[in-house]
């Protein structure tokens, strides 16, 4: 509930018809950043023209807003393009609207009344309205004729109805678009690829044009009488009808109506003076008037959120919410909006509110995802190393991971624990962008299994057998049952491990945690466990490499250096030759011993977990890279160990698909592939996790 805190429950806020929005038009802006130096201050200089348009209710008091169809000039002349010389505008037909436009727009009137007509036919049936609306597709010289809009080039709409669209290139356009040479090259080859016309040239127009779909969302809302409880919401859902949209009908337009707003929300809120939603709720028409950029900021996560609740359940979740909107006409406190998202609509959109202010300190990186079909669902991936945690598990809550973590902070006795050091790394973090833990065992849980539904990964993952249960029982396709094994205190029998595979809870041997207890692999102990691995043939993942730093100063007095190596296993595959094993966090930093074993025990398979993130990149590069250039990229393993931080699931996929010496064939290997070999997954299974199968 932090995104819409202060709260009073006694007084329920009140409810926002959607016609008396003091409302603005346009998707995302670009926050700032304090650490980004040059590129991020290009990227913001960049947008910052089309920023400053947002805040429509500055510029237009209520009364005068012009309703273009008593504007319309006629028995004028004048060349379109030439400010000062209005034109008489043309009509189209056919449309079941109206259509106007300024001389020589008559081929992008063509193009953007069919996106207009295609809209309304798919939406009017499942929204069960029909909105009356006409078009007007101007040139430069047009313009003021027809709106008191200030500025060349923002679609908009009047009176409900006029949606007012520029038909030229402008320099608002221009100034929209960043330079490509202050963009990774990633970010700006998509730009370059996305933002142009026909003869190649950069321009922002196809993401303008898109917004011209979000403000006719605004003529379904307001002609279908939908009481949209909150202003944010009166924002969301004409983003959403605008991604369902353009999901389900105009697939290819996609990158034009992603990439733009990624870029900008991954930048974080900056020095925005306002970030909740209770906050825009209270300072809307402020925000508008005030801090124009801050209300794109705001702009840039509804279009976020619109995608992203897309993935978690398709258009579906347009009919959901719009019918429970339509059917909750009376007011709705907080708790009781955020459990009418939850019951009628999905999981996904309530922790997506309540985690606001969470998402606000860690922007995810989702123009980092790979996307498998015409419709940009994620392919997807295998995490071989998760876990099942409570929120305390790693102290208390909340805390936080900085990816990378300093790893190098020194530390002198003298001064305390080494313990005290760690926490208060984690308690005030020294990175601009750290992830923070949820405060809950129930945020933690629904955190990441959202997580798992958003970014399509499947997880092996182990904790106490209680926890892993209540996890799969909440997303029994997503997680992949496994038991950490220790001994002593907490050890689990043989026994009762080999009837919880006989009933399905145990595919995973693993965590194998006795590292952090300082026994070898190849001690007697552990032989009963490896005998009835390879007995009933369960893969068995054992920590082999990096712990929290100093760790056997912080409780873990058995803990050994030497440990990490990968050799230290080669007794055991002796002994067990049909038992499969990985070796979780990959015998790191040891790359000499880890290619060793893979040279010598080719049915050794090794994951990245923890260190995909935890360590400063080049430094995990040169590993990944090692490991690679041996010729063993189809041994290696994707695995995040995210332990009590679901944020960072994300950010280590990135980290894999973000490496620049891996072709996409071995991205893909290591993110599922060579996972799906080594759990031996069904044809049906691989299929299913393509989205092929039921």
């Amino acid at each position: 509930m932090d995104a819409l805190r202060p709260l009073d429950p006694t007084r329920p806020l009140r409810r926002i018809p959607a016609t008396a929005h003091p409302r603005a038009s346009l998707d995302g802006r670009p926050p700032s950043r304090g650490d980004r130096g040059a590129r991020r201050r290009a990227v913001l200089r960049a947008a910052a023209l089309a920023a400053l348009l947002l805040a429509t209710p500055a510029w237009m008091p209520p009364g005068q807003t012009v309703h273009a169809a008593e504007t319309v000039r006629t028995g004028q002349t004048g060349q379109a393009g030439q400010p000062g010389q209005p034109s008489e505008l043309r009509s189209l037909e056919g449309y079941g609207f109206d259509v106007r436009y300024s001389p020589g727009l008559e081929a992008r009137t063509r193009a953007i009344a069919g996106q207009v007509a295609s809209v309304i036919e798919q939406m009017a049936p499942r929204l069960g309205v029909t909105p009356e609306v006409e078009l007007l597709v101007l040139a430069e010289a047009d313009w003021a004729d027809h709106t008191r809009f200030p500025v060349y080039g923002m679609p908009h709409i009047l009176g409900g109805r006029t949606l007012i669209v520029a038909g030229e290139d402008n320099p608002m356009w221009q100034g929209f678009l960043p330079d490509p040479a202050s963009l990774a090259e990633a970010d700006a080859e998509a730009v370059r690829a996305v933002y142009r016309d026909a003869s190649g040239a950069p321009t922002a127009a196809p993401f303008f044009d898109l917004l011209a779909i979000h403000e006719l969302g605004h003529a379904f809302t307001a002609q279908g009488g939908i009481e949209v409880q909150r202003l944010w919401l009166g924002e969301f859902l004409p983003n959403l009808i605008l991604h369902v949209w353009a999901e389900e009908a105009a697939p290819e337009l996609l990158p034009a109506l992603t990439t733009l707003p990624d870029l900008w929300v991954a930048a974080g809120p900056g020095d925005h003076p306002f970030t909740s939603l209770a906050e825009l709720e209270a300072n809307y028409v402020r925000i508008g008037q005030e801090h124009p950029d801050n209300y794109g900021w705001y702009q840039g996560r509804w279009h976020q959120g619109a995608r992203r609740l897309y993935d978690a359940g398709g258009g579906a979740m347009l009919d959901r919410l719009w019918e429970a909107l339509r059917d909750t006409p009376e007011p709705l406190d907080d708790e009781a909006l955020i459990e009418l998202l939850d019951s009628r609509v999905h999981p996904a959109l309530g922790s997506w509110v309540r985690n606001w202010d969470a998402e606000t300190r860690n922007p995810p990186n989702l123009r980092a995802r790979t996307r498998a079909d015409p419709a940009h669902r994620p392919l997807p991936v295998i995490d071989m190393h998760l876990h099942a945690m409570l929120a305390a598990g790693g102290g208390p809550p909340p805390l936080a991971m900085c990816t990378p973590f300093p790893l190098g902070e020194p530390w002198d006795p003298a001064r305390g624990p080494l313990f005290e050091l760690f926490i208060a790394l984690q308690k005030n973090p020294p990175c601009p962008d750290p992830v923070w833990s949820p405060e809950t065992d129930d945020e933690l849980r629904r955190e990441t299994l959202d997580a798992l539904e958003r970014l399509n990964v499947y997880g092996v993952t182990s904790g106490p057998a209680s926890l892993v249960r209540l996890w799969r029982d909440e997303s029994p396709d997503r997680i992949i049952p496994a038991l950490i094994v220790q001994l002593g205190q907490g050890q689990v029998p043989i026994d009762t491990l080999r009837a919880m595979h006989a009933r399905g809870d145990l595919a995973v041997l693993g965590e194998v945690t006795t590292q952090y207890q300082g026994i070898h692999p190849a001690d007697e102990a552990l032989a009963p466990y490896w005998a009835l691995a390879e007995e009933l043939d369960i893969p068995v993942g054992i920590h082999v490499g990096t712990g929290p730093p100093g760790v056997a100063y912080m409780g873990s007095e058995g803990y050994r250096g030497a440990l990490h190596s990968a050799l230290t296993m080669e007794e055991v595959l002796l002994r067990h030759p049909g038992l499969r094993v990985y070796l979780m966090h990959a015998g790191y930093p040891m790359l000499d011993d880890a290619l060793t074993l893979l040279y010598a025990h080719p049915q050794v398979y090794l994951d990245v977990g923890v260190i995909v993130f935890s360590q400063p990149r080049p430094a995990f590069y040169r590993f990944l890279q090692g490991l690679v250039d041996a010729g063993f990229g189809k041994r290696i393993l994707f695995g995040s160990d995210q332990m009590v931080w679901p944020g960072v699931i994300e950010r280590s996929i990135a980290v894999i698909e973000e490496a620049p010496f891996l072709t996409e064939e071995e991205k893909r290997d290591i993110l599922y592939h060579n996972a799906a070999r080594f759990l031996r997954l069904s044809d049906e299974e691989i299929a299913r996790h393509h989205g092929g199968g039921p």
